[in-house]
């Protein structure tokens, strides 16, 4: 079981100066120091491309992946009540993006597991099941590098997606498959254009493994949202989202205590988007314009929904 371990604030005290016997001559203040002011003049669509450019971590030469097909959640080693949870969580967050999790009983195609020694989990999956995890089919996954990096992080979380080129009129796999007899045949469909692919990706299948006992420092909700999020989008594990309002802080810089305004805006962005672009870079830009508008909208909600100042009372 997960114990959530909320931790206080501690403040420094500061003792106040005694005060001065006699005036004493005016003199200039001592400077004083003050923590450090970054002003970001970036607008919010150029903010919002560079966000989706350094998360985004889709299979190699391939636009992001989203889900199509019902996805299925399986939760292993956190116990009944830790494991319902999970995959609810999820599933909510894949509801919300219009996705439609599988019944109970369905094949998992996510697998979330929980373990005390993470690193040698990851290592013997990969030996045991190499072509799950590097299949022999263009746009799968990322490479061999990528793919050492998930075995030997020290993260508290570690992540690896899997996805699949399809014919994007008909969902069929647009790449040949183990077992195939001939070519794959991809449908030349209306309106495919030199800015537009006939393909999309879709994910596959998604592997998420936690080490129980460097996540001792957040809440469960924390680590479901944050574990929802990377389902949702293949997301890169080196990425700096320091400056940005988001789950993925959670182990690092300002933790959230859910998926944020930004996180929905994200994933509502990327799964609304044209998945069809004709090269990853025109995808990822149509993201951030689409992520920018979803947050600009939001502010003028907030700030219609914020309440008038009174008017101050006249002097009597």
């Amino acid at each position: 079981m997960l114990t959530a371990i909320t931790m206080a604030a501690l403040l420094a005290s500061q003792t106040a100066p005694e005060p001065a016997t006699q005036a004493a001559p005016a003199q200039a203040q001592d400077p004083v120091a003050v923590d450090d002011i970054m002003i970001d003049g970036r607008s919010l669509t150029d903010r919002s491309r560079e966000f989706v450019s350094e998360i985004a971590a889709p299979a190699n030469n391939r636009n992001l992946a989203t889900w199509h097909d019902a996805l299925c959640i399986g939760a292993v080693n956190m116990g009944t009540v830790h494991g319902q949870a999970m995959v609810d969580r999820v599933s909510d967050v894949a509801r919300e993006l219009g996705l439609r999790p599988g019944a109970p009983g369905c094949e998992p195609n996510v697998i979330i597991v929980m373990s005390t020694d993470a690193r040698s989990m990851a290592s013997e999956l990969v030996e045991r099941r190499l072509r799950t995890f590097l299949p022999n089919w263009t746009g799968a996954s990322q490479g061999r590098a990528e793919l050492d990096a998930f075995i030997q992080t020290d993260r508290p979380v570690r992540w690896w997606h899997i996805s699949i080129p399809v014919d994007a009129a008909t969902g069929d796999p647009a790449v040949r498959l183990p077992g195939d007899d001939g070519p794959r045949v991809v449908n030349k469909r209306m309106g495919a254009t030199r800015l537009r692919s006939p393909l999309r990706d879709d994910m596959r299948k998604v592997f998420v493994i936690i080490d129980v006992d460097d996540v001792a420092n957040v809440t469960f909700d924390q680590l479901a949202d944050y574990v929802a999020f990377l389902v949702m989008a293949q997301t890169d594990p080196e990425a700096d989202t320091s400056g940005y309002d988001t789950i993925l802080n959670l182990f690092s810089g300002a933790p959230q205590p859910g998926l944020t305004e930004w996180d929905r805006a994200y994933l509502q962005a990327l799964y609304r988007t044209d998945t069809t672009q004709s090269t990853p870079n025109r995808h990822g830009s149509n993201v951030g314009r689409a992520l920018a508008r979803d947050i600009a909208g939001q502010i003028r909600q907030d700030e219609r929904n914020t309440p008038a100042e009174p008017a101050a009372a006249p002097d009597q």
